[in-house]
């Protein structure tokens, strides 16, 4: 990890306060290369100080070290299926299937350098914050800060019962059906794939706590697929004797549609932690549930005045933990939220042109036709005034309507 770490590599972020504006007063621009970024603003073109980037100026207190212990073994993956197909007439087939895979000793992040939490004395307790020990005088190595290390801690189980129907008419009906029940679990998302409040790095004083349903987990997914020829037109069932606009006008069309529906994602419970809370800086926090249920049902859920949030979890589900005890009781993954629904529908037709050879192909597609409102997730702060708000921003899109010509030649 030599070529990962400082001082080869050194990850830095600088906030500067913005020059003199109408609206705001902030430091002036820096007037040589060497003045340093918290007297004055530099520009784009100024670059970086004079040794901003040197190793005289890299610190294991302030730049994260990246570790990989020697002798790392190598993760594996099991996959295993049996699938069992049936005709059930000439234009009818049946499938059903069970698919699972397992996964140990595969490579997941944590922080070797994690804290202990604050011990209970009578100046830092659940009542008295006041005399905590800092975060870095509770780490095992209190010269550095965070050290990212890679350990073979992940684990990963799928189990899933799938069933397909395809049935092809002669009269231009194709039918698809797909339905699947499963249930992925893991003890760490991916490492850049963290929706809905995961997490990629798991918790050395506790990783077992990590187990939960797997972050992509939706255990119903139900999708059917139709492509239906319209019965008019040349060739057709009716209209084959028509005038020949009528044909090019009414014939020939094509009808799809795909209605999706599964169940919702899983979403983790958080809360914002402070200093005395603080173990890592690479965690999330989960807090503790003190009842349920926190999902809240339709019924109960409200809007704010401006009518720009919902509200759907129940604040008093949930609590801050202590300062000694960090770690909530709350599961990774631990709450599943509302199910998906949708309906696409298209319509498409090929028009010939005159010349040989070319022709107008012509797409009118809607998406989310019912306009069905399909909330994604919402905000899991716990402790904070937008918990349990569904904003736009996690809601599935509305209706889209789209139309497309291409001329092909």
């Amino acid at each position: 990890m030599f070529g990962y770490n400082g001082p080869f590599i050194v990850n830095t972020n600088r906030v500067q306060i913005a020059p003199f504006t109408p609206f705001a007063v902030g430091n002036p621009l820096c007037a040589t290369p060497d003045q340093p970024f918290a007297t004055c603003f530099r520009t784009t073109q100024q670059g970086f100080p004079t040794g901003f980037t040197s190793s005289a100026n890299y610190s294991t207190l302030l730049s994260e070290v990246r570790y990989i212990p020697k002798n790392l073994p190598t993760g594996y993956i099991q996959s295993y299926h049996l699938t069992i197909q049936r005709q059930l007439s000439n234009s009818t087939t049946f499938e059903v299937s069970y698919v699972g895979e397992h996964g140990v000793k595969l490579q997941v992040l944590a922080d070797y350098n994690q804290a202990a939490p604050n011990p209970v004395t009578a100046t830092c307790n659940a009542l008295a914050t006041k005399g905590c020990l800092n975060l870095q005088s509770r780490r095992p190595i209190a010269t550095f800060t965070g050290i990212e290390e890679t350990i073979p801690a992940g684990f990963l189980t799928y189990n899933g019962l799938q069933t397909k129907v395809e049935h092809r008419a002669g009269h231009g009906l194709y039918l698809l059906n797909s339905f699947t029940y499963s249930r992925a679990q893991d003890n760490a998302s991916g490492h850049l794939d963290t929706p809905a409040g995961d997490n990629s790095r798991i918790n050395l004083a506790n990783p077992l706590g990590d187990r939960g349903p797997s972050a992509y987990n939706q255990p119903l997914n139900e999708i059917l697929t139709i492509v239906y020829d319209l019965p008019y037109g040349k060739g057709r069932m009716f209209g084959g004797s028509a005038p020949f606009l009528m044909q090019e006008a009414l014939g020939g069309w094509q009808i799809t549609a795909i209605n999706s529906a599964s169940s919702g994602i899983p979403v983790n419970l958080t809360y914002s932690e402070n200093s005395n809370q603080d173990v890592s800086d690479i965690l999330v926090y989960r807090p503790n549930v003190i009842g349920g249920p926190i999902v809240l049902p339709k019924s109960q859920r409200t809007k704010n005045r401006a009518n720009t949030t919902l509200t759907a979890l129940n604040s008093a589900t949930v609590s801050v933990p202590g300062p000694n005890q960090p770690y909530g009781n709350a599961g990774r993954n631990s709450i599943r939220f509302d199910p998906f629904y949708n309906l696409d529908l298209g319509l498409h037709k090929n028009f010939p042109l005159y010349f040989e050879g070319t022709s107008l192909d012509f797409r009118a597609e809607a998406f989310n036709i019912l306009n069905q409102t399909n909330y994604q997730y919402p905000q899991t702060g716990a402790g904070s005034s937008t918990f349990g708000a569904v904003t736009a921003a996690t809601t599935a899109p509305a209706r889209v309507l789209q139309f497309a010509a291409k001329l092909i030649f």
